[in-house]
Formats: C-alpha cells, sequence, structure tokens
C-alpha cells in the first residue's frame, strides 16, 4: 500500500511539474492551447489589383488644364464707312490722290490716281444705306449693308455701286472686310472725265474703309 501511495503521489507530481513546467494553468471545460504558429487563412477571392496612388496623381498634376470657355464679346452695332472712286490720269492739273491706300494701289499695279467721286456715312449693323452724289466725272450711287462675322475685327460688306457717265461702271460684290484698315472693292475699265484727255479713263478702282463707331464731330 506504501508502495502504491508513494508511486500515486510521484506521479501526481511528475504531472503537476510538466503543467507547470508549460506555464499553463489549465481551466476546467476548456483544452489546452497548442503552442504551434496558426496556420495561414487562404481567401478563394483572388488579390485586389495594386493601384499606385502616387503616380495616379503625379500623372493628373502633369495633365493639361480644362480649357475654359472662350469669352463672349458684344457685336459691332454702328459703323462708319468711306468709300473712294479713283481714276488713273496723268493729267498734272488734276491732283494726284496721296491717301493711306496710295502705296498698296501702286504695289497692285495702277498708275497715278486722281478722285473722281466719294461716298461716307455712318450705318447700323444689318440695315441698307444708300448714298449718292453728283461730281464733274458724272454721278455715282452707293448701296451699302453690312453683318458681323464670327470675328470681331471683321464684317461681311455688301456694295452695290454705280457710276453714270459717258463710260459707266458698276461693280456688286460681297466679301469679309477688316475694319479700320483701306481695302479693295473692286475695278474696271472706264472713260470718266472730259473725253479730250486721252489719258484719262484708263481705269477706275473703287477703296473702302470701315471704322467701329459713328464719327463724332464734338
Amino acid at each position: 500500500m506504501n508502495r502504491i501511495e508513494n508511486g500515486r503521489v510521484r506521479l501526481s507530481l511528475v504531472v503537476l511539474m510538466a503543467v507547470l513546467g508549460c506555464g499553463f494553468t489549465p481551466v476546467s471545460g476548456q483544452p489546452p492551447a497548442s503552442t504551434l504558429p496558426p496556420e495561414p487563412v487562404v481567401s478563394p477571392y483572388p488579390p485586389a489589383p495594386y493601384v499606385a496612388v502616387k503616380a495616379a496623381e503625379a500623372t493628373n498634376q502633369s495633365s493639361p488644364p480644362i480649357a475654359q470657355a472662350r469669352e463672349t464679346t458684344e457685336p459691332t452695332k454702328e459703323v462708319t464707312y468711306r468709300l473712294l472712286l479713283l481714276i488713273e490720269s496723268d493729267d498734272n492739273n488734276r491732283q494726284a490722290y496721296d491717301g493711306p491706300a496710295r502705296q498698296g494701289l501702286a504695289k497692285a499695279g495702277f498708275g497715278r490716281l486722281v478722285i473722281a467721286g466719294s461716298a461716307m456715312s455712318a450705318m447700323s449693323i444689318g440695315q441698307k444705306s444708300v448714298v449718292t452724289g453728283t461730281s464733274r466725272y458724272g454721278s455715282m450711287s452707293v448701296s451699302m449693308s453690312m453683318m458681323n462675322t464670327t470675328d470681331r475685327e471683321e464684317l461681311q460688306v455688301k456694295v452695290s455701286l454705280q457710276t453714270r457717265h459717258q463710260s459707266p461702271m458698276t461693280i456688286e460684290t460681297i466679301a469679309r472686310a477688316p475694319m479700320g484698315r483701306w481695302f479693295l472693292v473692286g475695278a474696271g475699265e472706264t472713260r470718266a472725265g472730259i473725253p479730250l484727255h486721252a489719258a484719262d479713263g484708263k481705269r477706275g478702282v473703287v477703296v473702302m474703309k470701315v471704322d467701329p463707331g459713328v464719327a463724332l464731330l464734338d
């Protein structure tokens, strides 16, 4: 009996030392935890794609800015035009045209020019203007209308010009013209003035300039 009791005591001591050596205090109703590392958990879904946040931010910063809407401007409402009828003449008794368009006319191949008629008028865009006059070179009638274009500095000009003398001339044309600059409307063979002068009546040429607004005189 003593041996059995001693053996049981020794066995109990061995079990107690083993439990104390593991550093685990058993709790009633719970099995001891395993000291092995936990197994990795494998997800059945594929991994999410990698997104480089900094690279995306850099791409957005380097992209060009969005173009701003083009500022709208009010259309031209009132203009003043000046039109000149010039004829080629070698008569020194007649004053040669020396206006701002003289050099351009010379480059275009026109000879010495004198003023044979003129017209000037203020008008509203979209309306019609008619000017008629008579001089020693005969009579001249000008019908004018203008419209705005997509370019604020240009107008669509419709010109109807007729001269009445021994060699009449007619010009009917529509063109986009810049404002503030002299431009060529048209030219044609004519014999204006005194027919005894052979140098007169080579060609007639019409030039024109349109300025924004009305011409204020006070």
